[in-house]
């Protein structure tokens, strides 16, 4: 169902250019736009509170289904945008929306969120789902040239995308067993059905707040502020590379991290992780839900090296540490109950046996340590890519139990 109350053509001609029959039109306005699209599962509307929309010069071929537009006197402007699923999968508002004379797409205050209560979602699906809540202060979208005179859009290409945004609230909620495989984000971009190109994206935000629903009771939080990320050559054509140069602080640490992504058939990724000065406390209310401990110590230098794809990750970890302390809580609601069951046990090992420190003392260099994680096919590529990470931490903590070598 798609309503105009507010519709004005100008300007319609109809050539049969020995018999190429062409319509052709020299100016359409739209004014007040409300849209509703149905399934057996679900409903989308879009709705516009004030929308002006000019296009000049535009034609369609009735001969190929060719169309076209002169895009370089054109102009687009929403006022209170509003795009939403009622039954709150995705819901997207945007006070101002403008572009003019082919410029770049400027969006305002904009929300960007799930519309129900983030535990609601996973209930709804019945699968482990990513629930999210962005709010943006600016959006600034680089003209577009789209490849058009075809029956079927061909390509998009964008030089640059800017977004500064106050907050971003994610929760990944994995209550419930998995029914499908998780896909590779290549495998998501490469099917894609247009070819798309972005040269860079730079992202800006103050605040990111992750939180994991491992069970009904049990949500693991992390808190994460000054976010700056570039993307630089995001694109769908096979054995493209896109790279994402990300910082953020962990407290009043900066920890910096790069990836390369390669979109070919194996999936491939690298990744690099550098920290200095970290404080495990910051995590502690990520790693207690999970494990029922608490670590106290200061990760002096952290050095991650490794390359992955759809199968297996691995490459190697170096965690310098010193001070280490941990508490172990008795009773927590965990996946691992045999951890909180033994916690006076697990405390004392902590305590006493684990090293309290890497170097084991200033004369000797910190170990590092070769590591490989499996994918499993449920597995969130999130949970993925950290994995080897999660791994050189263990084997760091745990060095009776594997084989270390010095860092040159």
């Amino acid at each position: 169902d798609v309503t105009l109350p507010d519709l004005s053509i100008r300007g319609i001609n109809y050539f049969d250019l020995l018999r190429n029959k062409r319509v052709s039109v020299n100016s359409v306005k739209v004014h007040k736009l409300s849209a509703l699209y149905k399934e057996k599962k679900s409903k989308m509307s879009v709705q516009v509170d004030s929308l002006t929309v000019t296009v000049h010069d535009l034609f369609y071929s009735l001969k190929d289904s060719t169309y076209g537009y002169n895009d370089s006197i054109y102009s687009l402007k929403f006022k209170h945008l509003a795009f939403v699923e009622p039954q709150g999968l995705l819901g997207i508002e945007a006070n101002d929306f403008k572009t003019k004379n082919a410029g770049p797409i400027q969006l305002g205050r904009t929300k960007i969120a799930h519309r129900m209560d983030k535990r609601k979602l996973g209930d709804i699906v019945k699968k482990p789902v990513s629930w999210l809540s962005m709010s943006l202060n600016s959006v600034e979208i680089a003209p577009m040239n789209i490849l058009r005179y075809e029956q079927f859009l061909k390509g998009v290409h964008l030089s640059k995308i800017t977004v500064n945004g106050d907050k971003l609230e994610t929760l990944r909620d994995v209550r419930y067993k998995p029914t499908e495989p998780f896909p590779m984000p290549q495998q998501a971009i490469m099917k894609m059905k247009f070819p798309i190109a972005i040269d860079q994206v730079d992202v800006t935000m103050k605040t990111i707040d992750v939180n994991v629903l491992m069970t009904d009771k049990n949500c693991g939080e992390m808190h994460v502020n000054k976010l700056k990320a570039t993307v630089r050559d995001f694109s769908n054509k096979k054995n493209s590379v896109m790279k994402v140069d990300l910082t953020a602080c962990l407290g009043d640490a900066q920890a910096n991290a790069l990836f390369k992504m390669y979109m070919n058939n194996d999936c491939r990724f690298d990744v690099e992780m550098y920290g200095k000065n970290l404080e495990t406390k910051h995590l502690n209310k990520l790693i207690r839900p999970l494990t029922s401990m608490e670590l106290d110590c200061t990760v002096d230098s952290l050095r991650a090296k490794y390359t992955g794809d759809k199968v297996k990750a691995g490459g190697t970890v170096m965690l310098a540490y010193h001070g280490l302390r941990g508490k172990v809580h008795k009773g927590d609601e965990i996946p691992f109950k045999i951890i909180s069951q033994n916690a006076g046990a697990l405390e004392y090992f902590v305590n006493n046996l684990i090293p309290k420190s890497n170097p084991r003392n200033e004369s000797k260099e910190p170990l590092s340590f070769n590591v490989e994680w499996e994918k499993k096919p449920e597995q969130a590529f999130g949970m993925y890519m950290v994995g080897p990470l999660i791994m050189g931490a263990v084997q760091t903590f745990l060095p009776g139990l594997f084989q270390g070598k010095k860092v040159k």
